[in-house]
């Protein structure tokens, strides 16, 4: 695939609570995976996850969870109501499972969706990826087995969305603002359960993404 997850390798996701606190890694980044109930409802998990971040947060901020304050506008990313503050956050969904990513530096994106295999989604693909991830990895996906077609669509759909995420924008068919968004980001793969695939981008380093 075109760049998969820029090569990097693929990122522990923590558990929460089971896991516990755990010390901030590299790039000031602080991901985490919640379990939630296996539905399409959404409202149960948001609920989880924010309350999630908040005790995170509080962890790492020496504050009670009650003094992190969210603010949900619809389209828009989750932030933090905190004056001053360079804290991102992003979050994602999956029927049984959700994932929170926060950098405590700066923007980040968070993806999720599982792979799917049943003939009517694989029969979707090659459309999607044509609108939405470009003529590149549209031929690309086309030319792999089938059986391997749908995790990779994945990766490169996670991608994008991470991606767009990380750099505010919303999701459009294949135009000049998500090839930017890809440009400037990096992205990386991430452990998750069988079945399951995702990403999560940073903006890329200024001399990178400027030679780009």
């Amino acid at each position: 695939m075109n760049k998969p997850n820029d090569g990097y390798p693929p990122l522990r996701v923590r558990r929460w609570p089971e896991d516990g606190a755990w010390p901030v890694v590299a790039e000031n980044l602080l991901i985490a995976a919640v379990n939630s109930e296996k539905t399409p409802n959404r409202a149960a998990a948001r609920r989880l996850v924010r309350h999630a971040i908040a005790d995170i947060l509080a962890l790492h901020l020496s504050c009670p969870p009650a003094d992190i304050r969210l603010i949900s506008t619809p389209g828009q990313a989750l932030r933090l109501d905190l004056a001053g503050t360079a804290i991102g956050l992003s979050v994602s969904h999956a029927p049984g499972l959700s994932l929170l990513a926060i950098h405590l530096t700066g923007p980040v994106g968070i993806d999720l969706m599982p792979s799917v295999t049943t003939p009517d989604w694989l029969a979707v693909i090659p459309r999607l990826a044509q609108d939405y991830l470009g003529p590149q990895v549209a031929a690309q996906l086309a030319a792999l087995p089938l059986d391997e077609q749908a995790a990779s669509f994945a990766a490169a759909w996670t991608r994008l969305e991470a991606s767009l995420k990380c750099r505010g924008i919303g999701l459009n068919e294949w135009h000049t603002a998500p090839q930017e968004a890809l440009h400037h980001c990096q992205s990386f793969p991430l452990c998750l359960p069988a079945g399951l695939i995702g990403s999560l981008a940073l903006p890329a380093p200024k001399s990178a993404s400027q030679n780009l």
